[in-house]
C-alpha cells in the first residue's frame, strides 16, 4: 500500500462516523455516488445539510425571541394601564412573599372591575409565570383566579 492510500484510508476512517451520522439525520442513507468523487460529494452534501439544519434552528430561535419580544410589548401598555388605574385599590392590596419579590394576590380580584375577564386572566397568568417558583402555587393560583371570575360572571348575569 502506498503512502497516499494509507493517508486516504486514515482520513476516511476518521470522517466516516461523522458522515454516516449526518447522512442518517438528513435522510441520505444510501450513497449512490461511486468512487472518491462520490465520497467527496456526499461529504459536502451531508455537511451542507447539517449547516442548513443549523440555519433553520437559528431562524426558529430568533423567531421565538421576536415573538416573546412582541408579546411583552403588546401587554406592556396593559400593565401601564392597570398600574395607573390600580391606585384606587392601594389599600386593598395584600402581598404574598415569594423568595425575591412580592406577588399581589388581591390585585387579581380587583381586575374584573377594570378589564374584561379574559384579559384579566391572561394578565394574571403572565404575572404568575413571571413570579412563579413552584408548580403547586401556580395551580392553586390559577384555580383561585378562575373561581373568582366565574363567580363574578354568574353574579353579574343573575
Amino acid at each position: 500500500m502506498t503512502r497516499w492510500e494509507r493517508m486516504w484510508m486514515n482520513r476516511r476512517s476518521a470522517i466516516e462516523p461523522v458522515i454516516s451520522h449526518l447522512k442518517h439525520d438528513h435522510n441520505m442513507i444510501r450513497n449512490f455516488l461511486k468512487g472518491k468523487e462520490g465520497d467527496r460529494i456526499n461529504a459536502i452534501l451531508s455537511a451542507a445539510g447539517f449547516n442548513f439544519s443549523k440555519l433553520i434552528r437559528a431562524f426558529f430561535v430568533i423567531s421565538k425571541i421576536l415573538f416573546l419580544h412582541r408579546f411583552y410589548f403588546q401587554f406592556e401598555s396593559l400593565f401601564l394601564f392597570i398600574s395607573s388605574k390600580i391606585s384606587i385599590f392601594q389599600g386593598r392590596l395584600s402581598n404574598i412573599k415569594i423568595k425575591d419579590g412580592f406577588a399581589y394576590f388581591s390585585l387579581i380580584t380587583d381586575l374584573y372591575s377594570l378589564l374584561n375577564p379574559k384579559d384579566a386572566l391572561i394578565l394574571s397568568i403572565s404575572l404568575l409565570y413571571k413570579y412563579q417558583r413552584t408548580k403547586r402555587l401556580s395551580i392553586i393560583f390559577i384555580l383561585r383566579i378562575t373561581q373568582i371570575f366565574y363567580s363574578t360572571q354568574t353574579a353579574g348575569s343573575a
